[in-house]
């Protein structure tokens, strides 16, 4: 199966890319710690759909809150992630591309963890592998990394779909209503 991040190759594309500022991070990982976060980020949200949409969302605030609170009890533990971790992205189901300041080897595996926007922010984790590091030139210079997804739970996959084609809905009657200013 082709790599649908693989711009350039004359691939198509597996999902619809949009830009978007939102907060996101990631960081390498070790092989072992990959394959141990991609079978719990894949099992994570089993019997989730079985809750009422309310109390699932009122349960992912709680969670949000005890990271927060886990945060300030064991500062090596990560924060949650905030709007002041936002970057610009481009974001498919397939995977995500940004801007960074260090390179990355090739195939390295990486976990991403990014805040999906809604009433209630949807926290999205996924084991992901670099696809693409390379030198940008020109007015936009620096360094732009891609990584493509190996491991996400399908309702997060679905989540970033349903977010990539609001976005996308959005930016198509933004368009309509300039043409018939």
């Amino acid at each position: 199966m082709s790599d649908p991040n693989a711009a350039g190759t004359g691939t198509s594309r597996a999902a619809f890319r949009v830009s978007a500022e939102l907060p996101i991070r990631y960081r390498p990982l070790a092989a072992a710690e990959a394959a141990r976060l991609a079978l719990e980020i894949e099992q994570a949200r089993d019997g989730e759909s079985e809750l009422p949409a309310r109390l699932a969302d009122r349960l992912q605030r709680i969670e949000h809150k005890l990271d927060l609170v886990l945060h300030q009890l064991d500062p090596s533990q990560p924060p949650p992630l905030s709007a002041r971790d936002g970057a610009s992205i481009a974001l498919s189901a397939a995977g995500v591309a940004l801007a960074a300041k260090q390179a990355l080897p090739l195939d390295s595996l990486v976990l991403v963890e990014l805040l999906l926007p809604g009433p209630a922010p949807r926290p999205v984790r996924a084991v992901a592998r670099v696809a693409r590091c390379q030198e940008k030139r020109g007015p936009e210079a620096g360094l732009l990394l891609a990584f493509a997804f190996r491991a996400i739970h399908c309702d997060d996959r679905e989540a970033i779909a349903r977010f990539a084609n609001e976005v996308q809905r959005a930016d198509l009657r933004r368009r309509s209503e300039a043409r018939g200013a």
